[in-house]
């Protein structure tokens, strides 16, 4: 197996996701917050140029394919964890985060279930735009939980904690992505439920 440049950027992604986590274990906020930030910024843009970089090399492989979708779904969990445990809203944002984390583990059963077939589900422009959705929401939060840390503003929190209008509008993001996701998950789910109409069982 051959690895190409777009797969090397694609395993570079699943790297800087996995250390959005660690600014929060050596630093203080709102350190840990920018660094994060920096991280999650650097992985997404990573996620663009893999892509644009296998197309205009003509360098796109099934293994690189599949590496994608994984490194997208990694950086996604690592940013929802770190959201959920250090922006202070976990509890506003954990419903959507749940949904879409749903959604993929049940699409990624779907690809595996189809894996081998001549018909497959191949990646469609409400997809791309979910991600894109998913990856703006986990910045805006990571974001508006440093504001909050730093205490500037009106990114500062009220003593009991509760949400400001900061967050209402990271929630309200993190809800768009939601809707996004489920909307081309059904998109997906529907297409695979008529390639495997009708098939045989093979286990």
């Amino acid at each position: 197996m051959t690895l190409t440049v777009p797969t090397l950027v694609t395993i570079m992604r699943i790297a800087l996701a996995l250390a959005i986590v660690v600014p929060f274990l050596v630093l203080d906020r709102p350190a840990a917050d920018f660094w994060a930030a920096i991280l999650f910024a650097a992985a997404s843009a990573s996620d663009f140029l893999d892509g644009h970089l296998a197309r205009r090399t003509g360098s796109a492989t099934e293994f690189g394919a599949m590496l994608d979708s994984i490194a997208d779904k990694v950086l996604i969990a690592s940013a929802f964890i770190v959201i959920a445990a250090h922006s202070g809203i976990g509890a506003y944002v954990a419903p959507p985060f749940a949904l879409i984390l749903f959604r993929e583990f049940l699409i990624a059963g779907i690809r595996e279930r189809l894996a081998g077939r001549e018909q497959g589900l191949n990646v469609t422009y409400l997809a791309k735009w979910k991600t894109a959705a998913q990856m703006l929401a986990s910045m805006l939060l990571i974001c508006i939980g440093g504001f909050a840390a730093a205490g500037w503003g009106g990114f500062a929190r009220a003593p009991d904690g509760g949400p400001t209008w900061p967050d209402m509008i990271g929630c309200a993001m993190a809800w768009i992505a939601c809707v996004l996701t489920l909307v081309s998950g059904f998109d997906y789910f529907a297409k695979a439920a008529s390639i495997l109409k009708g098939a045989p069982d093979d286990g």
